[in-house]
């Protein structure tokens, strides 16, 4: 597999890697593609756990995002994630994710041959264990890189997969 120079910016304005007791209740999710690939050919997906959350799509605001639901990147102004214990934020290029859970080890199934990484995160208020990994080690596709920020919006802890196929 020989992977093309593409990296899709995650970052996180909230706290570090593990959020604090006291950190506002919602987190902003700023997803900065520096992929080469158009906005409209790159998508989001939530899915894998209860998720209340908010965005703005196709410019309507505070709309609920669906699970399992693949959003075109140019369509979403802001996201704005109040609870999603054990969630996945997936990132598809170039098609949008028919399965809220792909598998990229079953050719029979559509998501086979599209390119999709995930973020897996808890975000539980209140909860000091909450955080965001990309520590998958299942597979590698997209390399990906989340920033956090604390609350006053400084640089908090940048966590990334960049590591050349031969490497891997």
């Amino acid at each position: 597999m020989s992977m093309k120079r593409t990296l899709l910016f995650v970052a996180f304005a909230l706290c570090g890697a593990a959020f604090p007791p006291d950190a506002r209740a919602d987190l902003s999710v700023n997803v900065v593609n520096k992929s080469g690939v158009d906005p409209s050919q790159v998508f989001i997906m939530f899915g894998a756990a209860p998720l209340q959350a908010r965005a703005t799509i196709n410019g309507a605001s505070n709309t609920a995002i669906a699970r399992g639901v693949s959003y075109a990147l140019a369509t979403i102004k802001d996201i704005k994630i109040t609870s999603f214990p054990a969630g996945k934020i997936y990132v598809s290029l170039k098609g949008p994710l028919s399965s809220e859970f792909p598998n990229f080890n079953n050719p029979s199934l559509p998501d086979y041959n599209l390119r999709w990484d995930k973020v897996e995160i808890t975000l539980i208020p209140g909860d000091r264990s909450s955080c965001a990994n990309l520590t998958a080690q299942d597979f590698f596709s997209v390399p990906l890189r989340v920033d956090t920020f604390k609350i006053d919006n400084s640089p908090a802890t940048t966590l990334s997969w960049r590591t050349p196929t031969a490497t891997v």
